[in-house]
């Protein structure tokens, strides 16, 4: 059915352009490898949005099979953001998986001022002025915070994170806080590290159809280069940036330091450099999954490239100093990573 509307919508769109006839649409379906339970009575942290609830369908109906269902008292956690009470999805669905004690529900709506409750029947939407937001709001509540610690410390529960980059952003952005909170800044950004590297952490993110900003902030190659000056003591600070460039648009990637599966190193020495060739040359470009991450990460400024060099000579002149710069960047940021113990 979904796949049947998107056809649809995408003939709408062209048949002004082309003949329906002439059109041949192909789409396909892939898996993703890492989005799936963890082992039997191991419970897991669900946070979602709008169609990011989809993937935590197959979950919640594979939790209802003996092999997945809790123990101890402990319980999986559902967190769901959405804007209006009307748009809340799968309802009946998630109403028999908290009945049969499967799973505990947080839901925030962005629009109305509500609290959602579990009946004997059915799930009652409570008016309460004030309570609406992000949700961020209930991941950094007090409530959410003492099952958190509990779920990661004592359980060692996995975290999925599915739906478009901005609310990925927003999620890993209060868990990092959440964690600090918890365990203290470095212990925090470790235990973060940590749940990636164990693939205890997973995000499923999905690029957002939007119009290109006309707005976009341009930073010139030598503005892009004056932005190595990263200082890792300082990792995830507010006033810090590791900017690179890829495919002329500018990512801050010093959230992803913690989460970038080669490595924080590699990232590092791209600092205030453009990285298209190696985003490129591992084939990054090919992967939708990982094009998608970079959403999370988009600053709205792009790489300026010289517009009025059209003869020859200013060409060369321009290549070489492009090349040179590099060059002196490239030994900047080894020589951070080499020798400067903050990175």
């Amino acid at each position: 059915m979904i796949f049947g509307n998107l056809i649809k919508a995408i003939e709408e769109e062209l048949k002004d352009k082309m003949d329906p006839r002439d059109m041949s649409i192909v789409l396909r379906s892939e898996p993703s490898p890492r989005m799936h339970l963890p082992p039997p009575c191991v419970p897991c942290l669900m946070i979602g949005a709008g169609s990011g609830l989809a993937p935590f369908r197959s979950f919640w109906q594979d939790l209802l099979m003996a092999t997945n269902r809790p123990v101890n008292g402990h319980k999986h956690l559902l967190i769901i953001q959405m804007r209006t009470r009307e748009s809340m999805p799968f309802e009946d669905e998630i109403f028999t998986m908290v009945k049969h004690g499967m799973i505990d529900v947080e839901i925030m709506f962005s629009r109305d001022e509500c609290v959602a409750e579990f009946s004997e029947n059915e799930i009652v939407y409570r008016s309460s002025p004030g309570r609406k937001g992000y949700i961020d709001k209930i991941i950094e509540s007090p409530k959410v915070q003492e099952r958190l610690a509990d779920m990661i410390c004592n359980q060692a529960a996995h975290i999925y994170v599915c739906g478009h980059g901005g609310l990925a952003r927003t999620v890993v952005g209060a868990l990092h806080r959440t964690f600090c909170n918890l365990f203290g800044e470095r212990q925090g950004r470790d235990e973060l590290e940590k749940m990636m590297a164990e693939n205890r952490m997973v995000l499923e993110t999905f690029t957002s159809l939007k119009e290109p900003s006309l707005l976009k902030k341009e930073l010139t190659l030598s503005e892009l280069c004056m932005c190595n000056d990263f200082c890792g003591d300082n990792i995830l600070g507010e006033n810090t940036s590791l900017y690179l460039a890829i495919n002329s648009s500018i990512y801050d990637v010093k959230e992803f330091l913690l989460f970038h599966p080669g490595g924080s190193t590699i990232l590092k020495f791209y600092c205030g450099m453009d990285a298209t060739h190696a985003w490129n040359a591992v084939k990054h470009n090919r992967d939708a999954a990982v094009v998608a991450m970079l959403e999370i990460y988009d600053t709205n400024m792009n790489l300026k490239h010289p517009t009025n060099l059209n003869l020859d000579d200013k060409n060369w002149y321009f290549s070489g100093w492009k090349e040179m710069t590099t060059t002196l960047v490239e030994i900047q940021n080894a020589m951070n990573v080499a020798f400067d113990q903050n990175w």
